[in-house]
């Protein structure tokens, strides 16, 4: 029987994934995902390996949780700059900008690199991850669609196309180039597709 730390077994459970979170995020970082094992995570916060099955049943969820921490705040911002009474073309622009500065961040563009890297990670565990970055995508969607009237396909391929160009920017950014100058070189292509 594990020896519990906390006033509860509840706050116990809560104190130790928070710890295993947080290990394996430093091993993650440190190691990649896929050179860092279950058992080097539960050797991190001194737990036996056969003990972590009772706090997070694999890896993939500890990757899930960390690429959703990291996520989460770009993904609200975002929804909440789509969603905003501004002008259709200004709630277009300063998400633009947005995702460009979130992918500037380093710690962003780290894990993006890792995850993007990791050979071991179930086809659920990306899917999870994709669903998250397509909820930005429906509130593009919806500022593109208010622009003016289009027919639906149109609408989802310059999504499409917009989304392409925020990928594009992403790659130049995290590849050195400076976030302000993409944004530069690239918001004429949007505004263009766009017909701003």
């Amino acid at each position: 029987m594990p020896r519990i730390s906390e006033s509860s077994i509840g706050r116990h459970v809560a104190k130790m994934q928070a710890a295993l979170y947080e290990a394996s995020v430093a091993l993650f970082v440190e190691r990649g995902i896929d050179d860092t094992s279950l058992g080097d995570v539960a050797e991190a916060i001194g737990l036996a390996r056969n003990s972590l099955y009772r706090y997070v049943p694999d890896k993939d969820a500890l990757v899930v949780q960390w690429i959703i921490a990291e996520m989460s705040p770009v993904l609200a911002h975002s929804e909440e700059i789509l969603n905003s009474d501004l002008a259709p073309a200004v709630r277009i622009r300063t998400w633009f900008l947005d995702q460009l500065e979130a992918v500037a961040d380093p710690s962003h563009a780290r894990a993006v690199r890792i995850v993007n890297s990791a050979t071991s990670l179930k086809p659920a565990t990306r899917e999870l991850i994709g669903q998250a970055h397509r909820s930005v995508v429906v509130a593009l969607s919806s500022a593109i669609a208010s622009l003016k009237p289009r027919p639906t396909d149109e609408v989802e391929q310059l999504t499409a196309l917009v989304v392409a160009l925020v990928n594009g920017a992403f790659k130049l950014v995290s590849e050195g180039s400076e976030a302000t100058a993409v944004a530069e070189r690239t918001w004429p292509a949007v505004i263009s597709l766009l017909d701003l």
